[in-house]
């Protein structure tokens, strides 16, 4: 179990790594995890670059929960050919760690979580201002890491 523990804070840690690398906060999460159970795989950050700032900086689902959803459904969902199933249970994953983030912080949007309007005309300024990169979203990026592996590796 300790080194279960070690593994899913390193993974998470890894992931406010490459958040402070310049990758957004879906992006991190998506890379970390998903190269974390298929190190081979090539479609992240790719498709994580869009939910950054709550989906290209509109500020609704914050990105590294959306990340983990995500990267859940790539490891988890439903597979061709499989049926309602597996399509449940992979909601099931996608609700626990959803309702995982929002019992830890309160709010799934990121406009609620950071009080910041990306979006808008001093929207980034501030962002960079209030050092709310580290200040909030850095926790959430290690939480979102932590809760998709939870929920891939129960």
């Amino acid at each position: 179990m300790g080194d279960e523990v070690d593994g899913v804070e390193a993974l998470a840690a890894r992931a406010v790594t490459l958040f402070n690398r310049d990758y957004n906060c879906a992006e991190a999460v998506t890379v970390a995890v998903g190269s974390y159970f298929e190190p081979e795989q090539r479609c992240f950050p790719r498709v994580a670059t869009c939910f950054g700032g709550g989906v290209g900086r509109r500020g609704e689902i914050c990105g590294a929960l959306a990340g983990a959803v995500m990267v859940v459904g790539f490891l988890k969902g439903r597979r061709p050919g499989e049926g309602p199933e597996a399509k449940e249970r992979a909601y099931q994953l996608a609700e626990q760690v959803v309702e995982a983030f929002r019992h830890r912080f309160g709010n799934v949007s990121c406009r609620a979580l950071i009080g910041i309007d990306l979006s808008g005309p001093n929207g980034q300024e501030t962002y960079r201002r209030k050092d709310v990169h580290k200040i909030f979203c850095a926790e959430y990026v290690a939480e979102a890491a932590r809760l998709a592996h939870d929920a891939i590796n129960p």
